[in-house]
Parts: structure tokens; C-alpha cells; sequence
């Protein structure tokens, strides 16, 4: 079957979408399927059909969730969805960011408040001390 997809130079629906495959997790175009190694043909013919003339498209991408560097020519809505995801986890970042700031100054605060209580209390202590005398 592949030899003759291969030899029949027949193509032209490879990009549409009802030729993609999805394992359930991933969805890949027939290229990247291949070039996946996630077919069951014949390996010989492997480097063939990862070779198919360049117009033809690549895609994938993850079908929920985190998508992968190497997602390719997906549809509008999963980068619509990567895209919040990004903006989401950008926003979550920063907060956390202000967050950890914000305890660093509450701490060096604190600190500070320990070693000017600590002094006066010395100072009190020994000028007292001294009165005794």
C-alpha cells in the first residue's frame, strides 16, 4: 500500500484535515506521522514518505494542555489556547515574582527591627547596669 501511495504521485488531499491522525494525546499530519516512526509500514520506505514534496504540510501539535516547541501549522483554536496558557502562566509568574519580593523586603524588615530592638535593649541594659555601680 504505501509503495503504491508512494508511486502514484496521488497527493493532492494530504493536507487536508480529514488526513490527519491523532493518538489520542498528539495530532500529526501523514508526514510527521512518519516522521514520528509511528506507522506500521514497511521501514523501507520511511525516508520516502518523510521526504514528500515540500508543499505538502507538516503539522502537530498536542491536542490539550502544554503544546510542544515543535508544534507545527496547528489549528487557530490551539494557539488560540496556547496563547492564554502562555499569557496565564506569564501572569502567574509575575505574581509570584512580586510575591517573593515583597517577603525578601518583609524580611530584611524584620531583620532590621531584630538588630535596632537587640541594640536598644543592650544599650538599655548596660546603661542601667551602670547606674547600679
Amino acid at each position: 500500500m504505501t509503495k503504491g501511495f508512494l508511486e502514484s504521485g496521488e497527493f493532492n488531499d494530504v493536507n487536508e484535515h480529514f488526513n490527519v491522525c491523532t493518538d489520542g494525546k498528539y495530532t500529526y499530519s501523514p508526514t510527521m506521522y512518519v516522521q514520528y516512526g509511528l506507522y506500521q509500514s514497511n521501514k523501507e520506505y520511511h525516508a520516502d514518505l518523510v521526504t514528500l514534496p515540500k508543499h505538502y504540510q507538516e503539522r502537530y501539535w498536542k491536542n490539550h494542555g502544554n503544546q510542544p516547541d515543535n508544534m507545527i501549522n496547528h489549528p487557530d483554536t490551539i494557539q488560540e489556547e496556547h496563547l492564554k496558557r502562555v499569557a496565564e502562566q506569564k501572569r502567574r509568574d509575575k505574581i509570584r515574582e512580586e510575591v517573593n519580593f515583597r517577603a525578601e523586603i518583609e524580611q530584611e524588615e524584620t531583620k532590621i527591627r531584630l538588630i535596632c530592638h537587640d541594640g536598644s535593649t543592650r544599650r538599655s541594659s548596660s546603661s542601667k547596669t551602670g547606674n547600679l555601680r
